[in-house]
């Protein structure tokens, strides 16, 4: 199209000028006549040229404005491919999309477990099981100052090793948990050892089991018991599971605090021995006046 309006001018503006050449070489006779066509003739080539130049740049502006219609629908039909892609992703994905998060989504969150979860009903629940109650009174039998006489068998059949210490059982953490600060004499070979230890019992609410820690200086790791209270003799029977320093092997052991009186408690550890259990230690606590 641009080449055919450039030849049409050009063709026009050409036919003026050899027209005027033409003129100048006929006789003055014909004068004025001609001279008027010819300026006549140039005027028509020159508005012939006007309107081809009007004509091609208005193709140029309609064809660049065409072009850059159509870039801008194909970047829309990009842009839309685009979102399309994302939103089969975000479905795939289990996405949410914004708007749903912080509107229904967070209204179900509000109704969902964490909402109940922190109920003024669960909190009280909550606050409830952190508070010590008549298990943890049960054990108040063991608090005092004691005396105690500790026996030890190395072996069934053997005749015991005898101690004498201390023993002091006091309530700690507002009731929740007893804790025990023990000491004796051991006599390791030829050398008297002093021997202490330290241990906590308490009743957790939530497994609704008692639960104990102990550690001493006969070893460097940490024995966790839990039992129950032994309702026909009002004894505490713990469970201790840990692993034997001789062997490196699990082992375990069953002691057994045992109310005698008001001013007596009576302490049993027993380990398994075959298909039996062995007692290894008896400690005797009357309680210091």
């Amino acid at each position: 199209m641009k080449k055919h309006y450039l030849m049409m001018g050009s063709l026009a503006f050409t036919a003026a000028c050899l027209s005027m050449s033409a003129m100048g070489d006929t006789d003055n006779a014909a004068g004025e006549a001609p001279a008027k066509a010819s300026a006549a003739a140039v005027d028509a080539a020159q508005d012939a040229a006007d309107q081809a130049t009007d004509q091609l740049i208005d193709d140029e502006v309609g064809e660049t404005v065409q072009a850059a219609t159509q870039t801008a629908d194909q970047a829309a039909d990009s842009v839309q491919q685009a979102v399309q892609t994302v939103e089969g992703i975000d479905e795939e994905l289990g996405v949410e999309t914004a708007h749903q998060e912080s509107g229904e989504h967070a209204e179900d969150g509000a109704q969902g477990e964490y909402g109940e979860g922190h109920s003024p009903e669960a909190m009280a629940q909550w606050m409830a099981k952190t508070q010590p109650g008549e298990h943890h009174r049960k054990l108040d039998k063991f608090v005092g100052q004691w005396d105690v006489t500790v026996q030890f068998w190395m072996a069934p059949g053997m005749p015991p090793q005898v101690n004498q210490g201390v023993s002091e059982i006091k309530w700690v953490l507002d009731g929740r948990f007893i804790q025990e600060n023990f000491q004796s004499v051991m006599q390791m070979g030829d050398q008297p050892q002093t021997f202490k230890g330290f241990g906590l019992t308490g009743y957790d609410n939530v497994k609704q089991q008692y639960v104990g820690v102990w550690a001493d200086t006969m070893s460097t790791a940490v024995i966790e018991s839990t039992g129950q209270i032994d309702e026909s003799t009002g004894g505490l029977v713990l469970v201790s599971k840990f692993d034997d320093p001789m062997t490196g092997e699990p082992a375990t052991m069953r002691t057994v605090f045992t109310p005698i009186s008001d001013d007596e408690v009576l302490m049993e550890a027993y380990k398994p021995l075959g298909d039996k259990e062995f007692k290894f230690l008896e400690i005797a606590y009357t309680r210091r006046p």
